[in-house]
């Protein structure tokens, strides 16, 4: 059979198996307040539940009632509406008493990674939760889900909102706008599936309307691989957490069809991770991908674990060009404006099927986007950017902690090899100022983060003695 039928044969088995409609049917505000001023805009910020039903193909049907956090303005916005798809995972890696700090949390990831940069960009935002396993443990007092494939009804049903609001009942300031695009934001966990979701077509409803316009996230899982939900109630045996996943890891090669703008993020730990990388060599006009060099899945500034012994964690932030990235999907979406091209870092896959990063002089990654914190040489053939040691991906030494392996590693160079590569606090300041010029000009950073470096870059130094 041709590749091809196999290929929409295959996405319309799925789409069939998953159920086929859902639809909110009520929202209720828990509590309400205000966000603040953002330019000529006032937000809102709104803790609801989203109830809803759902009817599925083979004749079952179901409900669901989730907390949601609304964050939105009292004005129309151009700029599409962000669902943060929450991540779950520290329900299925850790027991009830353990994580990070003692406790499962469940980490909004789109407060941290962008902050008061979506308001004063004019975004409206969503906090979903989609997960039964979370609901599984937090029990009906807190929400309910029927079968966990309904969560990529949920996941459409949170789309529709965006795009013509159900009114928000209980007390609230305003109502929100529509909103006529929605970008899905996935980090770590909920990537992987938002990967799986697009690649098997359900991005796309039957009507030819895209459920997420957009989609921006980590996700690296993309080679030979598919992450699912599925409603397995199966207990993994102890000592691993006594409460199911509901999510499954399965072979499959299925090229990503073209339903959507996606941005991938992957840190040089999610590349360690993933030796397929999807089109690396061809990248479709609808997909990018951008490799970060020495950024680690979980930087000390997202989630610090030393708690969990990782005292060698990271320190290197992503943010900056999280939010440059945002932005430049909103402009492709909006303005037809197309990001830059994909940058990936430099290595090979070795015999054992690994990815072989190729290494630089102070033992960095070579390639890839890279942030001051990496040196780099520019157009005009100077030295931009002041790496302070080695940064890496994982921390070997705590591989049997899912969190701790992903935190990665920072060595500080000796104070000898410090003042071996800077002769001086000039030429420290300038090469900082210079890889942030660079950055800004290829869209890599916004503006409000070149002036962070540029103010920054006396500092640097400094950074380096603190981290010692």
């Amino acid at each position: 059979m041709h590749k091809l039928t196999l290929f929409c044969l295959s996405i319309l088995l799925f789409s069939i198996s998953i159920g086929v409609r859902a639809e909110i049917t009520r929202v209720v505000a828990t509590d309400s307040g205000e966000l603040g001023q953002y330019g000529d805009r006032r937000y809102i910020w709104v803790k609801a539940t989203f109830e809803g039903t759902v009817n599925r193909t083979d004749g079952s049907s179901g409900s669901y009632r989730v907390p949601v956090t609304l964050y939105y303005s009292d004005k129309p916005t151009a700029r599409p509406g962000l669902i943060d798809l929450i991540d779950s995972a520290s329900y299925g890696i850790y027991a009830a008493n353990k994580g990070p700090f003692g406790k499962r949390n469940l980490y909004r990831i789109s407060e941290i990674m962008f902050g008061d940069h979506l308001w004063n960009e004019g975004f409206h935002s969503m906090n979903l939760q989609w997960a039964r396993r979370v609901t599984w443990v937090r029990g009906a007092d807190y929400g309910v889900i029927d079968n966990a494939r309904d969560g990529y009804l949920i996941w459409q049903d949170a789309a529709d909102f965006f795009r013509n609001p159900a009114h928000i009942e209980g007390n609230v300031a305003f109502q929100p706008k529509k909103t006529e695009q929605v970008i899905a934001f996935g980090y770590s966990q909920p990537a992987s599936l938002l990967d799986t979701f697009v690649r098997r077509g359900m991005n796309r409803r039957a009507n030819g309307q895209l459920v997420f316009d957009g989609i921006l996230s980590t996700a690296t899982s993309v080679g030979k691989t598919c992450r699912d939900l599925v409603n397995d109630e199966t207990f993994a045996p102890p000592p691993a957490p006594q409460n199911p996943s509901f999510e499954k890891t399965t072979s499959c090669d299925i090229q990503m069809p073209p339903h959507g703008k996606f941005i991938s993020i992957p840190t040089q730990t999610d590349v360690a991770f993933d030796s397929g990388h999807l089109n690396r060599d061809n990248s479709p006009d609808f997909y990018r991908q951008y490799e970060l060099a020495g950024i680690s899945h979980i930087p000390s500034n997202q989630l610090p674990l030393k708690i969990i012994g990782a005292n060698r964690q990271n320190p290197a932030d992503q943010k900056p060009f999280y939010r440059a990235a945002l932005n430049n999907l909103a402009d492709w979406l909006v303005d037809g404006v197309a990001p830059p091209p994909s940058a990936y870092l430099d290595g090979h896959i070795n015999n054992e099927g690994k990815f072989e990063y190729q290494l630089d002089d102070d033992g960095n990654v070579v390639g890839g986007i890279r942030l001051p914190h990496m040196t780099q040489t520019i157009g005009n053939g100077e030295i931009a950017g002041v790496p302070l040691g080695v940064y890496t991906g994982v921390e070997p030494r705590l591989a049997s902690d899912g969190f701790g392996y992903f935190s990665g590693t920072f060595t500080p160079f000796t104070p000898a090899e410090f003042n071996e590569r800077y002769a001086d606090d000039a030429t420290i300041e300038k090469r900082v100022v210079r890889a942030a010029d660079a950055l800004l000009a290829q869209r890599y950073i916004v503006k409000r983060d070149h002036a962070a470096y540029v103010n920054g870059a006396r500092y640097w130094k400094s950074r380096y003695v603190a981290l010692q």
